[in-house]
């Protein structure tokens, strides 16, 4: 009886090597991913590196930008005038402007008879249209009163009646009665604040000249400037005494 030949069976196992070419290896692959990794690092760094500038940069043109800003305040406010009072410019008749600025005739009289008078507390000062008549507090009121003396009218008595007659030759004249205080803060039930005494004085002295004196009301007004108008520092007792004061602006043309 023939035998059946047997099938030898074949051999399907590769080779060790071949298989370790076939499969890449797991620390090439970890090598790679590394230096992947090292590159983007690199790559960021040397952007954030280039782009380091930015920051003081910005800052630097931000300081600039307000130095700029404040300079232009300072010379904004440097050329911008200061609100004046309106009222016309004293001469004195020592400066050499009196030579040159006309001075209404009636004013030197005026201010002749005061000083033969001897009324110290009230002083007459030229301007080009006209007068200041500047009065102390003491020749007229009491501290903290806008009650006028009865030594302040037998003061002002005379001197009324020149302007009531000045008011009189000229048709455009006008008188304004101005208060003034020191910055000495007063708080009562009459007088809150500086403001209603400054205001409270000047009115006292209107209605004055027209009820004694009969001046029209239509060429007087009144306003009181409390201690923001000061010709003197109220640092001292002087100061503050110059400060408390009364002024009469009166505008009128030169005398028939």
């Amino acid at each position: 009886m023939s035998r059946s030949p047997q099938i030898q069976p074949r051999n399907t196992t590769r080779p060790a090597s071949l298989l370790l070419q076939a499969r890449p290896s797991r620390t090439n692959h970890h090598d790679r991913l590394s230096q992947l990794e090292q590159s983007t690092v690199q790559t960021l760094q040397a952007h954030a590196t280039s782009q380091r500038w930015l920051l003081p940069y910005a800052d630097m043109v931000t300081l600039l930008l307000g130095i700029a800003l404040l300079l232009c305040s300072v010379l904004l406010q440097q050329q911008t005038p200061s609100p004046a009072k309106p009222q016309v410019t004293a001469v004195t008749a020592t400066s050499a402007a009196a030579k040159t600025i006309p001075v209404p005739t009636w004013v030197k009289p005026l201010a002749q008879k005061q000083s033969t008078q001897n009324s110290t507390q009230i002083q007459i000062q030229p301007l080009q249209s006209g007068a200041l008549i500047r009065m102390g507090e003491g020749a007229l009121f009491a501290p903290g009163s806008a009650t006028l003396t009865p030594q302040a009218k037998a003061t002002l008595a005379p001197l009324m009646a020149q302007l009531r007659d000045i008011i009189a030759a000229d048709p455009k004249a006008h008188i304004q009665i101005e208060g003034h205080t020191d910055d000495t803060p007063i708080r009562t039930a009459q007088f809150p604040s500086n403001w209603e005494l400054s205001s409270a004085r000047a009115m006292q002295i209107v209605q004055y000249a027209i009820q004694a004196h009969h001046i029209p009301p239509e060429r007087l007004s009144a306003a009181g400037y409390g201690p923001y108008h000061p010709i003197a520092k109220n640092s001292s007792i002087q100061g503050k005494q110059q400060n408390r004061r009364v002024d009469m602006i009166v505008i009128a043309a030169q005398r028939p």
